[in-house]
């Protein structure tokens, strides 16, 4: 939690639980650290949310690749060049083609190259904490 106040350096903080978190406890940690300037939420629209931060931090969470989609600057306790690696394509929309393509060539056993989404990252604006 101490961490979380020194990344967010003064400005106001948003927690969203997770929905099998134990709401009560929860809610008394984050206002040891916090007082009473934190929001807490537990059911709302996490990519709303996401969409509206302007730095996201998560545990252990795949949420974490819909701030990095959205070019947010993240902070995991997973390694950021193994979610840089593990990050979905993000392609322009042309999803199902990319799909159709290596369904049809798995189908003819056709070789595939197989490209890591970190070279997709090489020329991206993209902010993670290292």
């Amino acid at each position: 939690m101490q961490s979380c106040k020194n990344i967010a350096g003064g400005r106001k903080i948003v927690f969203k639980l997770h929905p099998n978190e134990k709401v009560h406890r929860a809610i008394r940690e984050i206002e040891k650290v916090f007082a009473d300037t934190a929001e807490v939420y537990t059911a709302c629209n996490t990519d709303h949310m996401i969409a509206n931060c302007e730095e996201l931090i998560t545990q252990f969470s795949s949420v974490v690749y819909i701030g990095m989609a959205l070019g947010k600057k993240v902070y995991s306790y997973f390694p950021i060049e193994q979610l840089k690696e593990r990050m979905p394509i993000q392609n322009g929309g042309t999803s199902a083609k990319l799909i159709a393509e290596w369904s049809k060539a798995i189908l003819l056993e056709e070789d595939l190259e197989f490209v890591p989404a970190v070279k997709y990252f090489q020329s991206s604006q993209l902010l993670f904490n290292d």
